[in-house]
């Protein structure tokens, strides 16, 4: 297990960012760069509290934390925030509406569980790096190399309402849980299957590169499949040839167990943002869009991402209609700023 030396210095440097970043925050104006911010709630009265978490902890909302922020607030009303995905902001906004502080507004509680969450999240992360490393290169490489996860240089999108801490989390139980898959008599341990399914199909509503975390399920799955065929006592080819067959066809049926929320969402979406159907919208929202442009739910402006052949894919649109965004495209806000 990590040591608890190590794991006191993990929480010492989180809240030493946290503390940067407000001092950067308030000596620093912040730069416009024209880019989207979430628009406020009405009529709510805010106290001395809020003012507090919303000064101190502001920094941390900036740049795609504007969105994650709206996503928690208002869940998905805008065309531009299917680029962000939605375990991260809905697990907030749970937790928030769990916390319940009855001395913050709405907003101030989803801005601190933010913090909260990803503060407990990178700990968790932590120590789950630890023990992996721990357990592939011994105990002075993995005090290294938790130590440099962090201080790394990115470590500030560890504390701000990013997906980083989470996706990190789930990748690094993913690597764990999937090493530690073996194979009985002739199925694999269904424990650690269901885990690593479970901890991807997670990771694809984290971001959208969680689907690329299928790789590493497949690489222990067929190593330790491999494996125990070459060291199997059983001397018949044919219980050989049927244990592989028989073991291929649950990892084929993993896969899709892992992919199917990526394409629940996608479809989820598709119902939202490609037909015409009433929604009722806070009034803060529907003015935010209409003075920046931006489109609806509920309403069909004749996207091309609406008209799909197999599955609705709004991520790579969105990337490129609103951003300029695209595989190996530099951007025009990379050029400009």
């Amino acid at each position: 297990m990590i040591t608890k030396n190590l794991l006191v210095i993990a929480v010492q440097l989180r809240l030493l960012v946290i503390a940067l970043q407000y001092v950067a925050n308030y000596l620093i104006p912040d730069h416009d760069a024209k880019v989207f911010v979430y628009p406020r709630p009405l009529e709510v009265q805010k106290t001395l509290w809020d003012d507090i978490v919303l000064n101190v902890l502001g920094g941390l909302t900036q740049w795609d934390g504007q969105h994650f922020m709206h996503i928690a607030l208002y869940g998905y009303t805008y065309e531009n925030s299917l680029a962000f995905f939605p375990l991260l902001p809905y697990t907030v906004q749970y937790l928030a509406k769990l916390l319940h502080l009855p001395f913050l507004t709405f907003e101030s509680q989803i801005l601190l569980t933010f913090v909260l969450f990803n503060f407990v999240m990178f700990l968790l992360s932590a120590c789950i790096l630890y023990k992996l490393t721990e357990s592939w290169f011994g105990t002075h490489r993995a005090h290294i190399a938790t130590l440099l996860f962090c201080i790394n240089p990115a470590t500030i999108f560890f504390s701000a309402a990013y997906t980083e801490c989470l996706f990190a989390f789930l990748t690094f139980a993913l690597i764990y849980c999937s090493w530690k898959m073996h194979f009985d008599t002739f199925l694999v341990s269904a424990k650690w299957l269901f885990l690593s399914c479970l901890l991807i199909a997670l990771s694809t509503l984290t971001r959208s590169n969680g689907l690329l975390n299928l790789g590493f399920l497949m690489y222990f799955f067929v190593r330790n499949l491999r494996n125990s065929l070459v060291h199997s006592t059983q001397p018949h080819l044919c219980i050989k040839l049927l244990k592989l067959s028989c073991n291929l066809v649950v990892l084929a049926m993993s896969i899709i167990i892992c992919v199917a929320p990526f394409v629940f969402l996608q479809f989820y979406h598709h119902s939202n943002f490609c037909f015409d159907n009433f929604v009722n919208l806070p009034q803060e929202v529907v003015n935010h869009a209409v003075t920046n442009g931006y489109r609806l739910t509920g309403q069909y402006y004749n996207q091309s991402w609406c008209d799909f052949n197999y599955i609705p894919l709004p991520y790579s649109y969105v990337q490129e209609y609103y951003w300029n965004v695209g595989f190996l495209r530099i951007s025009s806000l990379d050029m400009v700023y």
